[in-house]
């Protein structure tokens, strides 16, 4: 048996082919750790700014309404990847070429710690 072993370990075909499978493989894994998954909440938006602006408010708007607890809205955008730059800011770029989408959210909360306003925002830069 260690014989089999130690035949197959020292194959030149085995050599040969292992280090392109290798490679393949570590790349795919850059490419998940690179590229996250895009948020549910970003996903399948319209072709035009004026669209995904419109599209984006709604879905936020409608996911976290005024009085909802904040808590949950900021939870679940730490959970989608968005970073805050600022208090009670959320923000996250979605890279593409030629342009970039930058969504954003500014909320407000009272002291019982509900939504009292909920501002999202959209903008496309091109280079």
């Amino acid at each position: 048996m260690n014989d089999l072993v130690a035949r197959i370990i020292s194959s030149r075909w085995l050599r040969t082919a292992g280090a392109p499978v290798v490679t393949i493989i570590m790349f795919a894994i850059f490419i998940w750790l690179a590229f996250p998954p895009r948020p549910e909440i970003i996903d399948n938006l319209p072709a035009t700014a004026p669209e995904i602006a419109a599209t984006w408010a709604e879905r936020v708007n409608t996911r976290f309404p005024v009085g909802s607890p904040a808590a949950d809205l900021n939870k679940q955008f730490v959970d989608w990847g968005f970073v805050m730059p600022q208090p009670l800011h959320y923000r996250i770029e979605l890279a593409g070429s030629p342009c970039s989408d930058f969504f954003e959210v500014t909320w407000t909360a009272d002291e019982a710690g509900k939504l009292t306003g909920v501002e999202p925002s959209h903008r496309q830069v091109c280079r």
